[in-house]
């Protein structure tokens, strides 16, 4: 509104969580708008994904004070998530290593991905090795289905081939996540039939 309390026209107006944050900014400045959004949004989704490893962590602690081999398919789920985070941050160093900071070539980046790939390949299958001796509640070893999945579904060869395509242009910080999310999205998909 103008100084005659008419409304004036400022453009398109923003609607949502859009306008509700330009008014905070604008009411009590921005130090204020990111300590709400830190408290009200990012902590409790921090502090979730805090529980779900917790909750993991203490599954894991259950089968190593009982001396158990023998686990629940929810105790090798959570092995599986364990095993995810273990493992992103040591296959992201493997990828920073390897990878250059600039744009691959189409020659250079065939030859650069089998030789990721294979690097990449043994990272996860000896990271396997901490889960021997787990059988689940079915028979199956929770190591040797863990390798057959990665081997598989191709595992090693999707997060090299997306490495070299996505590296120049994302940081470290995002390699580590792409990492974790196509683990994830590989390991948890739907079971391969037997």
């Amino acid at each position: 509104m103008n100084h005659n309390g008419e409304p004036t026209s400022q453009g398109p107006l923003l609607r949502g969580p859009w306008s509700l944050a330009v008014q905070l900014v604008g009411t009590f400045g921005l130090a204020v708008f990111l300590v709400l959004y830190y408290v009200l949004v990012m902590q409790p989704k921090a502090q979730a994904d805090y529980d779900r490893l917790r909750g993991s962590v203490d599954s894991l602690l259950q089968v190593v004070e009982k001396g158990q081999t023998i686990v629940s398919q929810e105790q090798g789920d959570r092995l599986e998530e364990l095993y995810i985070l273990a493992v992103a941050p040591e296959l992201a160093n493997r990828m920073e290593r390897a990878l250059p900071q600039s744009a691959i070539s189409a020659a250079r980046a065939d030859t650069l991905t089998k030789e990721l790939q294979s690097s990449l390949e043994d990272v996860l299958v000896v990271r396997t090795r901490l889960l021997r001796g787990l059988s689940l509640n079915d028979g199956g070893d929770v190591s040797q289905a863990l390798t057959s999945k990665i081997r598989e579904r191709e595992i090693p060869e999707q997060l090299a081939q997306r490495a070299v395509v996505e590296w120049p242009y994302g940081s470290r910080e995002e390699l580590r996540d792409m990492c974790k999310e196509s683990l994830y999205f590989a390991l948890r998909k739907t079971p391969l039939p037997k």
